[in-house]
């Protein structure tokens, strides 16, 4: 089963701050944590409660999770910044498409060439 058909449930799901069940609503990192659990990849909570308040070395930081990657693949993390600030994570589906949630719209298809923001970087799980 590929990536997109595998996390196909979660759009639309509502957005709730510090979110982290598909029933209950998510935020962009709960869906991170969400999608890496499908993946097999149990990334602590602690990683985003002790980071976040810092957020420019949230994913840069911690090697032992990830590491930054030039080309972006399904799976990868991509991150977004304000004055170089990690604000908002999604998840890629391909070179040009992502799943993240917004306050907005909830969780949703975003696309690398029409988000406003600043893209920070993209981000690999280590296996």
């Amino acid at each position: 089963m590929d990536l997109e058909s595998s996390i196909r449930d979660l759009v639309g799901t509502k957005y709730k701050a510090h979110g982290r069940t598909k029933q209950e609503g998510l935020d962009c990192y709960g869906l991170v944590l969400l999608i890496g659990k499908r993946l097999g990849i149990e990334l602590p909570e602690s990683l985003y409660l002790a980071r976040w308040d810092k957020r420019h070395g949230l994913f840069e930081d911690n090697k032992q999770w990830f590491i930054r990657v030039e080309k972006p693949q399904a799976g990868d993390l991509i991150t977004f910044s304000i004055n170089k600030y990690v604000v908002h994570v999604g998840v890629m589906l391909d070179h040009y498409r992502f799943i993240h949630a917004t306050d907005t719209a909830g969780v949703c298809l975003g696309r690398v060439d029409s988000t406003p923001q600043t893209i920070e970087g993209y981000y690999r799980w280590k296996s």
